[in-house]
């Protein structure tokens, strides 16, 4: 099993069920015991998360003008460090002071979160070029960033500018030697969200998984079990997820109560040979 509880379906799979329309079957599995089940069944059952809670220094509802307004900002300016420059910059921008807020973030832009944190504050004010180069000129400083590279990519795509974040991909592979596990699931990835389905598929003809995983989020699992099956190496936990978004729940859980029963059969002969040789 994927997951190390004997007895217990892989956490994925609970969550597959729960999300897609199965959770009698995963209320089922939780009554006997499968803590995977009972915790995702609990994660569905949550109430909505509250709303964020301002960080200190986010005061959207502060007057634009007056004492109380300049009082704070002297005091978030008297601050010192990164994360007092991220507290002020938040600050200014929930007064709608833009250009003091990128001021305050620019020469902290070493920094992977308030280099992020200035990237989608430009962004978001429609200054994408700004924002891209702001994420380029972070990781052309620090390589081994994955999530800023994410970002920078996720930046790219959403706006309609995939062959730029392919190029950043194919940079990273030249200096990485090669297009590494990650580099390569990013790529598919960014082919995707661009509509570019079958070019991504293409270019993990040779990762059969991967490619089934990547359909899988596309919302194309039919297309992903094909994938999968055609493969030399099989993924039970994908194999199941695949299943039930395609509605064939049995089928999906079948190999695990098969490995259940297995297990309980082994485990059983074991005390009978125990119990006889006392």
């Amino acid at each position: 099993m994927i997951d190390g509880s004997a007895g217990w379906l892989p956490w994925e799979v609970a969550v597959a069920l729960v999300e897609h329309g199965h959770a009698e079957v995963a209320r089922r599995y939780a009554a006997d015991g499968d803590g995977n089940c009972a915790r995702a069944l609990a994660g569905r059952d949550e109430p909505d998360a509250a709303p964020a809670v301002p960080r200190d220094g986010d005061h959207p509802h502060e007057p634009a003008h007056g004492p109380a307004r300049n009082d704070r900002e002297a005091e978030l300016r008297a601050l010192p460090g990164p994360h007092a420059a991220g507290r002020l910059a938040s600050w200014l921008q929930g007064q709608g002071r833009i250009e003091e807020a990128v001021a305050v973030l620019e020469p902290w832009a070493g920094d992977a979160n308030l280099a992020a944190e200035l990237a989608i504050m430009l962004a978001r004010h429609g200054r994408v070029d700004e924002a891209a180069a702001v994420l380029r000129g972070f990781l052309a400083a620090h390589e081994h960033v994955e999530w800023v590279l994410d970002l920078l990519c996720d930046l790219l795509s959403r706006h309609g500018r995939a062959d730029e974040a392919l190029a950043v991909l194919d940079e990273c592979a030249g200096r990485y030697a090669g297009l590494t596990p990650e580099l390569r699931y990013r790529r598919s990835a960014v082919l995707v969200d661009c509509g570019r389905i079958e070019q991504a598929v293409a270019e993990l003809r040779d990762h059969p998984v991967e490619a089934a995983e990547l359909l899988l989020e596309a919302g194309r699992p039919e297309q992903g079990l094909a994938v999968l099956q055609s493969g030399p190496h099989g993924n039970a936990g994908l194999l199941a997820r695949l299943l039930i978004r395609l509605g064939r729940v049995e089928e999906a859980l079948e190999p695990f109560r098969a490995e259940a029963a297995a297990r309980a059969d082994a485990d059983g002969a074991f005390w009978r040979r125990f119990s006889a040789d006392r």
